[in-house]
């Protein structure tokens, strides 16, 4: 019985679920050096944004024209319209997905127009996910949680790219995998495998 026994824990012990640890702020895997930082767009003017990043948070500024309100406010951005997610933005993405990512935002847009011409999301697997609310104050802020399966970041778009630009900073980032069902049910299985034997084990002699 004593072998019987050993066995069953064994097997409890082989089939308990091997998650990955999870990963506080930028850092290990997800440290900024893991991230790239991609501008798109022709903006006249100063380049279409920047990113400060460190272990605590990541700062994305998008882009803006430098001089003055150009005539008839047309756009800095070549193709653009105000308000609508253009071809100038600056991104910051990762291709270590360790799911899922969980994390605070800032969001704030000097845009006289408003925050409807700076843009600001999340970008999972390539398809951008809009956090700020174009309808909304000057100044926003939120909590999410979301999955990503290839890539992961974040993008500022500013649209027509006038008038003030608009920052966005990340932090309290949070990742990592919880156990898999299938995992979960094969232990508990090990477990009552475990219960069977010891219930043998005390069974009175009939």
């Amino acid at each position: 019985m004593k072998k019987a026994c050993t066995t069953a824990a064994l097997i409890a012990a082989c089939i308990a679920p091997q998650a990955r640890a999870a990963v506080i702020g930028f850092t290990g895997p997800l440290a900024p050096s893991q991230f790239t930082t991609t501008v798109v767009g022709n903006l006249t003017g100063r380049a279409g944004g920047s990113v400060d990043a460190n272990a605590a948070r990541v700062v994305l500024s998008g882009g803006n024209d430098v001089g003055p309100n150009p005539v008839g406010f047309a756009p800095a951005c070549t193709g653009a319209t105000a308000g609508i997610v253009g071809p100038c933005e600056i991104r910051f993405v990762t291709t270590n997905v360790i799911d899922p990512f969980t994390f605070d935002w800032n969001y704030t847009s000097t845009d006289s127009a408003g925050a409807g011409d700076d843009l600001f999301g999340v970008l999972l697997d390539g398809v951008r996910t809009q956090l700020s609310d174009p309808g909304g104050a000057l100044t926003q802020s939120g909590h999410v949680s979301v999955s990503a399966t290839t890539s992961f970041g974040w993008y500022v778009n500013c649209t027509d790219c006038i008038e003030g630009a608009a920052v966005a900073t990340v932090g309290n980032l949070q990742a990592g995998l919880v156990p898999e069902p299938p995992a979960m049910a094969l232990l508990g299985l090990g477990l009552v495998a475990a219960g069977v034997v010891r219930s043998r084990r005390f069974r009175p002699a009939g």
